[in-house]
């Protein structure tokens, strides 16, 4: 009975002040804890964490936990009840001795007069066992405590990883509109290039002066054909005969038939044949392509990258970057966002004045971290100066 009142009690007791809860109330992350020892922690610690977990609550005033609290009195009350049967604490209930003894067979108290009643059991004094057991309880509660700051490192990476995760969103919304604005500026452009090109064919084309000058000779032509048709309808034939010599001269200056030409329609072959793909090929002039676009997420923390993507420089600053498996913490390296397991591949790098470089290639499991110790992993050249000697030294590794 004894046994299972301290099971209950363990599963009553607040994870604060190891009582039994007093106005339990229950958390959003589910644990439970008193009001008092809630409300003291929040004071002390600034903020509304869980003090198990570290997780932070979604409510300022946690509701009660009505199941947990009756639970909680009812076991107060029974334990009343055996305490006043059993008598004082640390007494035996059934010889109303003092419990001087701990047998190690069973683990539990006993009197003199319990001795008989365990036989060829080993025994030892209360301090000693008291004193053992919480020795054997220090490593257990030290396993506990690193656990719990392992977990509370995981917790504030996790938190630092959040914040860069929507910093990096921030910047490379920013990044993408910029980029898509200068396609769409230069698609616009291009778009009123070609509209006026077409404007400009269709002006020298001068289709309507052609139209303007051939009603021009059509109204001269209708003039003539009606002048002679007036001479022929006079029955006079002295006057007929008198006007007939300047009337054959008219009908003889008569211009030469209308000639459209070649060519005289808007070449539209020009203006839309593989549009999308002259837009295209010319766009490709105007963008610049890398073929080793570089891994922030892998970066040193002393290694600061432009905003492509293709260029970084190093200074003696480190920036606040969540520590992920991914980045290097050692040496002062960074990857290319893409990699490969064969072929041949070569690349161009600009190293500028710089005196301290080194290009290569690394292993996927190449080492990145303090704490883990692998070998090699890294095939590459470079230079750097050795300042102590102020020799400049080529490096093959």
């Amino acid at each position: 009975m004894a046994d299972s009142f301290s099971l209950l009690e363990e599963d009553l007791s607040c994870p604060v002040c190891w009582e039994i809860f007093m106005e339990p109330v229950i958390l959003s992350c589910n644990h439970s804890l008193c009001r008092a020892c809630l409300e003291e922690s929040w004071s002390k610690g600034g903020t509304q964490d869980c003090p198990v977990c570290r997780r932070r609550s979604a409510r300022d005033q946690p509701p009660p936990n009505l199941a947990l609290r009756h639970a909680c009195e009812t076991l107060l009350r029974e334990r009343d009840e055996n305490t006043s049967h059993r008598g004082p604490q640390g007494v035996c209930s059934l010889h109303s001795q003092k419990l001087q003894l701990f047998c190690l067979e069973d683990e539990c108290l006993v009197c003199v007069e319990c001795v008989l009643e365990h036989a060829d059991h080993s025994f030892c004094s209360v301090g000693k066992a008291a004193g053992q057991r919480r020795e054997g309880l220090r490593p257990q509660l030290e396993a506990l405590q690193e656990k719990m700051a392992a977990f509370s490192k995981a917790e504030l990476t996790c938190d630092k990883m959040a914040a860069h995760i929507r910093v990096q969103t921030q910047r490379a919304e920013r990044q993408i509109k910029e980029e898509f604005e200068k396609l769409h500026c230069f698609l616009r452009d291009e778009e009123v290039e070609r509209l006026a090109a077409l404007k400009e064919e269709e002006k020298n084309k001068r289709m309507k002066e052609r139209v303007d000058e051939i009603s021009e000779i059509m109204s001269s032509l209708s003039d003539t054909i009606r002048a002679v048709e007036e001479k022929l309808a006079v029955d006079d034939d002295v006057s007929f005969l008198q006007s007939y010599k300047m009337t054959m001269e008219r009908t003889q200056s008569v211009p030469e038939d209308p000639e459209l030409g070649s060519r005289a329609l808007i070449n539209l072959a020009k203006h839309l044949g593989n549009l999308s793909f002259q837009v295209w090929e010319k766009m490709q002039k105007a963008v610049k392509y890398t073929p080793v676009v570089l891994d922030p997420n892998t970066a040193h923390p002393d290694l600061y990258l432009s905003e492509d993507l293709t260029s970084l420089r190093r200074e003696d600053k480190l920036q606040s970057l969540p520590d992920n498996p991914e980045r290097f913490d050692i040496y002062c390296e960074i990857l290319g966002s893409e990699g490969f397991t064969s072929g041949t591949h070569f690349w161009d790098v600009e190293v500028g004045e710089s005196d301290d470089w080194r290009v290569g290639v690394a292993s996927e499991s190449v080492s990145r971290k303090p704490e883990i110790d692998k070998e090699g992993g890294v095939w590459a050249v470079g230079a750097w100066w050795l300042h102590l000697f102020g020799l400049k030294l080529q490096e093959l590794l």
